[in-house]
């Protein structure tokens, strides 16, 4: 655990260091990308205008990364914890992802959706239960967890568009995992 720890503040000061450098000298922000190197876990800029995509790294855009004050550029904390807990990922993290990740993959296996625009992803705010359905489809909003103490308050959600977090390919899915580690660090207040 205390490995983890010192993974997670190495990766979060190479991170906070690129961003910062970035925002020095950026006027707007462009689709650049902050890289991260999957074995040494090195930060690096990409322009939007490389075509060479670096095989070994994990790409990043930099619009989640930074967020506008006073008409300038800063580095985003929340994003920038959501990079670091997609790759040194903590314990209670990687639990909410993969109760997330178990209620989407119900959901999608269950009702097969066609197209995801209607689609959306419920966080419950006191219990951080989840629940998954198709708004154009009123069936479909049974995939709520059974377990939940609130499954009947529906204020008590925070509702996402489902396909923030989920990719349709021709013949399947592919869940996320960035959206969701960011997902994972504004819910549980981790900053």
């Amino acid at each position: 655990m205390e490995d983890l720890k010192q993974n997670q503040d190495m990766l979060r000061t190479a991170l906070l260091q690129e961003v910062k450098h970035y925002c020095g000298y950026a006027d707007d922000v462009h689709d650049d990308y902050i890289i991260v190197n999957e074995s040494t876990f090195e930060v690096d800029y990409h322009s939007h205008l490389d075509n060479n995509h670096k095989e070994g790294y994990r790409y990043y855009s930099l619009s989640t990364l930074v967020k506008m004050k006073d008409l300038c550029f800063i580095p985003d904390e929340i994003g920038i914890e959501a990079v670091v807990q997609d790759i040194h990922t903590s314990p209670e993290v990687q639990d909410f992802i993969d109760r997330a990740i178990a209620r989407i993959t119900d959901f999608l296996t269950r009702f097969t959706p066609s197209n995801l625009r209607n689609c959306k992803l419920s966080v419950g705010a006191l219990f951080h239960n989840f629940g998954c359905f198709d708004e154009s489809d009123p069936e479909n909003i049974s995939s709520f967890d059974p377990d939940s103490p609130d499954e009947e308050d529906l204020e008590c959600y925070n509702f996402y568009p489902l396909r923030k977090f989920v990719v349709k390919e021709p013949s399947s899915y592919t869940i996320k995992s960035y959206p969701l580690a960011r997902l994972a660090v504004e819910t549980l207040s981790l900053m």
